[in-house]
């Protein structure tokens, strides 16, 4: 058993461990799971051939991505079967993605040039006037290997 937990991600085990109404009430550990199913969607590292656990294990479902990683949508009791598997190195559950705009913004030091409050920054390094840029009417092009020129517009 303890070998089987090294292959399975923490956030997974925990999520398997806790009792269902708790897991209920995170979003974050039970993302990926669906209750009516009683089955969830593992991401999964893997050597040889993946795609027999479809007939080994009832109910599976094998998608297999590049470079030998799969999505396997399965009955959460056989989470632990498909961990002891040789073919198996590792599993993880999926994770939501979040998109934070407002800290992309900042890092890019978007915010400074839209908004120059009181001549302060960029702005006084151009003799103090507010620069409010916007972006609007800038195109931008992309040349790639092939010659092509992409415009892309608002």
């Amino acid at each position: 058993m303890a070998e089987q937990n090294e292959k399975i991600d923490g956030g997974l085990n925990l999520a398997l461990q806790i009792p269902k109404n708790e897991l209920e009430q995170s979003s974050n550990l039970q993302y990926g799971y669906n209750e009516a199913a009683r089955q969830w969607q593992i991401i999964v590292k893997y050597i040889g051939d993946i795609k027999r656990f479809e007939e080994i294990f009832q109910d599976t479902r094998v998608v297999e991505l590049l470079n030998q990683y799969a999505i396997i949508t399965t009955r959460e009791e056989y989470i632990a079967a498909i961990a002891a598997m040789p073919e198996i190195e590792y599993i993880e559950k999926p994770k939501r993605l979040y998109f934070n705009l407002e800290q992309g913004r900042s890092a890019s030091c978007i915010n400074t040039v839209q908004r120059n409050p009181s001549g302060q920054g960029v702005g006084s390094q151009f003799g103090g006037s507010n620069l409010n840029l916007s972006g609007q009417g800038v195109l931008v092009g992309i040349v790639d290997s092939g010659g092509r020129v992409i415009i892309l517009s608002s």
